[in-house]
């Protein structure tokens, strides 16, 4: 699948194309055979072990909790998200015997998406009914309500951010009702300083960074950019729109990591430090839409790469950033484990794909050597993340029975 550049999304160019930029020479060899030729010895570079980190998972325990959808992390306490059952709090000081500290019944808690902040001993919680909660953990059994901001419909995601002066900024993703930004500076009092509507079908997920909003909004490719002013107010730039239902999203050191669903993941380079841009949607050529005014002030995202397996529907991922470890939670497959020390060529290293069709992994969440997986019905499987060679062999179908 090709991707056509376009003034805001600046398209990593593969070395194979080179063969069609080189110069013209004459050939003894038949071209056919030598793009051949060119991508055997790509695909040993590639997928030999050598070049990649060494690295497996196994299997270590697994907590019995229904829906589990998403797990944060206070010390070695882990709150556990459940949907419509509420959510629950777990020991894993050890991690091979884990052990239930408290149910939270759904008329306590409810959370769709949270956060732990564990420097300001906050819980930010997006409550299907409640709206936006801050909790105070200093007693993590016993969480304190410090605010509750109601709102309708549904939150499904939220990232935090500090302006240049200071300000504590959330920044919602609001499903169809678009973006929210909040100013939490005061943890006590929020206030809705700005809301995005703008072509919005259903945002899914959102991360913030250097004063730029990036969400996933699932409907066709969209990729939506926008500024977050120190005042809390949205300045949208552009989008980018390529195939694929994008509905998650990280951030991984200096890399975007956006996930598509059945169309696997896509990497993005954020732009260089210090650019700044301004201006209102306008439609632009070549499968996005950028700013009006001038392009070399906005934020340009650089797609570095696309992938994705011969099964694949992309829920959830989490990066470590030092090991260059990138995990997926594919509800299709299990779990994937790539290395992206090259993320224009990320590696498959290792995999998870349970034999049971029960088992749907929601999520992944990374803590020391130890992957913790949220997996609906069939609870938090914990991983121990082994130094060992890559599997000989990748299960090419789920072998779910």
């Amino acid at each position: 699948m090709s991707v056509r550049p376009c003034p805001s999304v600046q398209v990593h160019t593969h070395p194979s194309t080179l063969l069609h930029t080189l110069p013209s020479v004459r050939l003894l060899i038949h071209p056919r055979l030598l793009v051949r030729c060119w991508f055997v010895v790509m695909m040993i570079l590639l997928f030999n072990p050598a070049f990649a980190s060494a690295a497996s998972l196994d299997l270590a325990t697994s907590v019995p909790l229904v829906r589990a959808r998403q797990i944060e992390f206070f010390g070695d306490l882990g709150y556990v998200a459940q949907n419509m059952d509420g959510a629950a709090l777990v020991d894993f000081r050890d991690p091979a015997s884990p052990h239930l500290l408290r149910q939270f019944p759904p008329e306590v808690m409810q959370p769709l998406f949270f956060r732990v902040y564990p420097s300001q001993k906050r819980l930010f919680s997006a409550d299907r009914f409640r709206g936006f909660v801050i909790y105070d953990i200093s007693r993590p059994e016993e969480p304190t309500t410090v605010s509750v901001l109601a709102l309708g419909g549904m939150t499904t995601g939220f990232d935090l951010t500090k302006t240049d002066s200071g300000r504590d900024l959330a920044v919602l993703s609001r499903a169809g009702q678009g973006l929210l930004a909040v100013d939490i500076t005061d943890p006590t009092r929020p206030q809705i300083t700005d809301t995005f509507t703008s072509g919005i079908e259903l945002t899914r997920g959102v991360a913030v960074r250097d004063g730029v909003v990036y969400a996933a909004d699932s409907s066709e490719g969209l990729l939506k950019v926008l500024r977050i002013s120190d005042a809390g107010k949205f300045e949208p730039l552009y989008q980018v729109v390529l195939p694929g239902m994008c509905q998650s999203i990280i951030t991984a050191g200096d890399y975007l990591v956006v996930g598509y669903g059945y169309m696997g993941l896509r990497i993005y380079q954020f732009p260089a430090a210090g650019i700044t841009g301004n201006g209102k949607m306008a439609p632009a050529a070549g499968g996005a839409e950028t700013a009006a005014g001038d392009s070399s002030s906005t934020p340009v995202l650089r797609l570095v790469c696309t992938t994705l397996r011969n099964r694949n529907r992309v829920k959830g991922m989490a990066a470590s950033v030092g090991k260059h470890w990138l995990f997926t939670a594919n509800e299709q497959m299990g779990i994937d484990m790539h290395d992206i020390e090259n993320p224009a060529f990320p590696v498959l290293i290792g995999e998870y794909v349970p034999r049971d069709s029960r088992i749907s992994v929601q999520g992944v969440t990374m803590k020391d050597d130890l992957l913790f997986a949220p997996a609906w019905d069939a609870g938090v499987l914990v991983f121990r993340i082994q130094d060992g060679p890559p599997p000989a062999n990748f299960d090419l179908e789920n072998l779910n029975k």
